[in-house]
């Protein structure tokens, strides 16, 4: 949308101008929870949380289809200042959005199973990243197609009627569904939970060191393998729009598409692997949350190279272009690498709580 010419309704930009944004809109999304989950924890509640949160996105969406329907009518990039002040502040409300609703549906699933078996905790987990991985592909999907085959204003409303729907479905079965859970903390949640602090086991020193390097470890690790991954918003698929051969047949087919490849992999793949680290553990062998980590840098390491070598087929073609099985095997490869990342995170958090 940035980058595509303000005659199709995009922005017209620079690819560095657009990445610089891209990188600044990611970054927001991924550290204000900090401040979403603080403040749903102290004075919205869980519940609150998610519909301000949800609201957040969706007015954000609303406001970058009006951002796309607008004419460009002038400025050096093809974007007058008033689009320009709408494209902020769609993104920002996406990124206030996000940084509420994320911790708040977390917190919110865990607070559901406070008095169930770990078991079926770690089940009604995996339904509820069943639920975001499932959105995510098609969201990616829906979005993208409609943003590059038809106009990039009505892949912003498919996202705006996409949460609508999904907000009106949770305030209507909410309140039969969760009763009283989530709402703001009152003085009895607040006495449960200072006796479960009193109950927990006290640490030694040793033990507590150990532990934040764990969570030293662990962030550097996973800050390392976000910053490769995540390329795939920006760089990659700026580079699958310009230099893939996405013709196939008489369909071309969008950049943004690709982008589900390592989504619906992670779908396919994940229960693959699950079925393998049981075989493994079952002979004695169990991976420890660092190999785990490892191995998903080295899958991500594995899709670069597919991706360099896509780039030298196209330094080499007289179109320009590359073949499309490049960037696909190259997402299957981050695929291998997320699902490694997520059982290293889950190991992780089993470590600590133990």
């Amino acid at each position: 949308f940035l980058t595509a010419p303000a005659a199709s309704g995009g922005f017209g930009m620079e690819q560095a101008s657009a990445l610089h944004i891209y990188g600044i809109f990611a970054g927001l999304a991924f550290s204000m929870p900090v401040l979403g989950g603080w403040l749903a924890d102290r004075y919205l509640g869980e519940r609150r949380g998610v519909w301000l949160g949800g609201m957040g996105i969706l007015l954000g969406n609303l406001t970058l289809f009006v951002t796309g329907s607008l004419p460009a009518i002038g400025g050096a990039d093809g974007a007058d200042a008033t689009r320009r002040m709408l494209l902020w502040l769609g993104l920002g409300l996406i990124v206030a959005g996000t940084g509420l609703l994320k911790p708040a549906i977390s917190a919110l699933i865990g607070r559901i199973y406070d008095r169930e078996t770990s078991r079926s905790r770690r089940a009604g987990y995996t339904v509820f990243m069943v639920g975001i991985w499932t959105g995510s592909l098609a969201g990616t999907l829906f979005t993208g197609i409609a943003g590059e085959a038809i106009g990039w204003r009505w892949g912003f409303l498919v996202a705006t009627v996409g949460m609508a729907i999904g907000l009106a479905a949770y305030v209507l079965l909410a309140p039969r569904i969760l009763g009283d859970i989530g709402h703001k903390r009152d003085a009895q949640a607040a006495s449960s939970a200072a006796n479960d602090a009193r109950a927990a086991p006290t640490l030694s020193a040793g033990e507590r060191r150990q532990r934040m390097l764990l969570i030293v470890v662990m962030s550097l690790f996973t800050a390392a393998y976000a910053v490769a991954f995540y390329q795939k918003g920006g760089v990659l698929n700026l580079f699958v729009s310009s230099s893939t051969d996405r013709q196939v047949g008489a369909i071309e087919i969008p950049a943004s598409v690709f982008l589900a490849v390592s989504t619906g992999g992670f779908i396919l793949l994940a229960p693959v692997l699950e079925m393998l680290f049981a075989r493994l553990e079952r002979r004695g062998i169990v991976l420890d949350v660092f190999t785990k980590q490892i191995g998903a840098l080295f899958m991500l390491m594995l899709g670069y190279v597919f991706f360099i070598l896509a780039g030298m087929e196209s330094a080499r073609s007289g179109d320009g272009l590359h073949s499309l099985w490049w960037i696909v095997i190259g997402y299957l490869f981050f695929s291998i690498g997320d699902v490694l990342m997520v059982k290293a995170q889950r190991h992780s958090e089993q470590d600590l709580s133990h």
